[in-house]
């Protein structure tokens, strides 16, 4: 009697084992997408990445140094395309198409 009793009993701890070792994977492969989940999540935040883009309108574009200080832009004017390039004093240093007369950076810094 007492021999039955121990082969049921080996029987359930067998079973419980198995079970413990198939809840324990699952807990790793959950565990692991959650991680992969947030580090992609993590990386669309990064500022070196790069999503391309099919079209970027704008009415101009300005070149700015980390502080905010424009050094050039790139505008229209009377419906065609300049290029400027400004010195530390915001005076025009060198124009595309060249101009006789050179507008100064305003107050668009």
């Amino acid at each position: 009697m007492p021999t039955d009793d121990f082969r049921t009993l080996e029987k359930r701890v067998v079973k419980l084992e198995r079970q413990n070792r198939v809840w324990k994977a699952a807990s790793l492969l959950l565990l692991l997408a959650i991680a992969m989940f947030i580090s992609l999540g993590l990386a669309e935040d990064d500022p070196l990445v790069i999503t391309p883009a099919r079209a970027l309108r704008a009415q101009s574009f300005l070149l700015t140094d980390s502080n905010g200080n424009v050094h050039g832009r790139w505008i229209l004017r009377d419906n065609k395309p300049v290029l400027q390039f400004y010195s530390a004093e915001g005076k025009v240093m060198w124009s595309a198409p060249p101009e006789l007369h050179a507008h100064e950076l305003s107050a668009e810094r």
